[in-house]
């Protein structure tokens, strides 16, 4: 069986602030729900962008397709965190959160601090702690 590979690699936690980043890259978000409430899976492609943290390429997306939106929370020295989207919320109470993954692998990282590849794919996936592995 193939070892999943590690995402580890594209967690930038020290950035410096910059106009255009890195040279311009194609990544696909989606969005997916089937868990709670009305279930969507909404995709939007965001092409020829500067290479920068996946926040970035959450904020096109959300510019891009009408009904691709999200909230987030701040965190100094960790970055965002995102709560919810398209209105669903992760919450402590119900073990729920939106799991971030490229290739079928976990981010090591976050929205602010995961630079994206060309070509990639990432999914933002409302799941459970357990269904994610954490419990």
């Amino acid at each position: 069986m193939e070892t999943p590979k590690s995402n580890l690699s594209q967690c930038r936690l020290q950035q410096t602030p910059c106009d255009v980043c890195g040279k311009p890259i194609n990544v696909v978000i989606t969005a997916k729900n089937v868990l709670q409430g009305s279930n969507f899976e909404i995709a939007a492609s965001v092409t020829n962008e500067p290479q920068k943290p996946l926040l970035y390429f959450l904020e096109r997306a959300a510019n891009l397709v009408t009904g691709f939106k999200f909230t987030s929370t701040y965190f100094a020295g960790l970055g965002y965190f995102i709560d919810s989207i398209n209105g669903i919320e992760g919450s402590i109470a119900s073990k729920t959160f939106w799991h971030i993954s490229s290739s079928g692998v976990a981010l090591e990282c976050g929205a602010s601090s995961y630079i994206p590849e060309d070509g990639e794919r990432i999914l933002f996936n409302f799941t459970t702690y357990r269904d994610a592995g954490y419990e």
